[in-house]
């Protein structure tokens, strides 16, 4: 062989090591904020049982609830409001001690643009409790730039949604049926009530309480600016579950009460004066 063919063999090429493999460039998921506050529209559920209980650019759930006793329905509204189709669609409910929630029908894992969706949940009160059924939501929308939400959500299935009215033929009843309860049963806080509240009056808390499911009994208190509500709570158990709210006013201040709430179970006490205070408090 001639020099210049062995040359030829051994010459470095010049396009070397620029092949490589090629690895697809990963795009970070889009970031998809709530377009309200999830914590607000959750306590003006607690007081109603129509409204909106989450919302971004790109979907709308709403939900409708009634309750008749222990039991009670919610239907959720699942609304495409984009262009795009929502994908991965799903929804999963956690055990709550104390209630039941049982899906009635399948939520479709693709929801197309301007669709809307039905999801029925039903729902019954074993017995007490203290948190709302913590629902887990997720979708995927496969655009330029990959959009996946997980967000996490309280149902506004309350203890005041199951409440209902007790009556008493004389304050005598009542107030055996009150010193017959441990102090351990009977929850207390003194607090400010929200200015709109002071505003009000008395006769805004009253109204409040009425949303609440707690009607307030006329006579029962010696003083005329305290208020008290006397109610049971609806449980599958045969066992009854008291529900007592007393509003004690300070003459010195009309912002300032001292609220207690008590119940035959503890843990009844608990979740109502968690409402009560959350609507109450400045």
């Amino acid at each position: 062989d001639s020099p210049s063919a062995a040359a030829a063999e051994v010459a470095p090429d010049p396009f070397a090591g620029a092949i490589v493999d090629l690895v697809p460039v990963q795009r970070a998921a889009v970031t998809v904020e709530p377009i309200g506050s999830i914590a607000e529209w959750f306590r003006k559920l607690t007081i109603a049982d129509v409204g909106v209980l989450y919302e971004d650019p790109y979907l709308q759930i709403g939900i409708k609830m009634m309750y008749q006793g222990c039991r009670g329905r919610a239907v959720l509204y699942f609304g495409n409001k984009n262009v795009f189709t929502l994908e991965k669609l799903t929804v999963n409910i956690a055990p709550t001690p104390g209630l039941t929630v049982t899906p009635t029908n399948t939520l479709p894992a693709a929801l197309a643009s301007k669709q809307q969706v039905q999801y029925v949940l039903d729902v019954s009160c074993q017995m007490p409790f203290l948190r709302p059924p913590a629902l887990q939501l997720a979708y995927a929308m496969s655009l330029e730039e990959p959009v996946q939400v997980k967000q996490q959500l309280d149902l506004p299935v309350v203890c005041n949604k199951f409440l209902l009215p007790k009556q008493v033929s004389e304050p005598n009843e009542f107030f055996n049926t009150w010193r017959s309860l441990a102090p351990s049963m009977k929850l207390q806080e003194v607090l400010t009530v929200k200015p709109e509240l002071v505003a009000a009056g008395l006769p805004g808390i009253v109204q409040l309480f009425g949303s609440l499911k707690l009607n307030v009994v006329p006579g029962l208190d010696p003083n005329p600016n305290n208020l008290v509500t006397l109610a049971t709570i609806a449980t599958e158990t045969p066992q009854e579950v008291l529900c007592i709210v007393r509003l004690e006013s300070d003459a010195n201040n009309n912002a300032q009460f001292r609220l207690t709430v008590a119940s035959n179970f503890q843990i009844a006490s608990a979740s109502v004066k968690q409402l009560v205070v959350q609507h109450l408090k400045s």
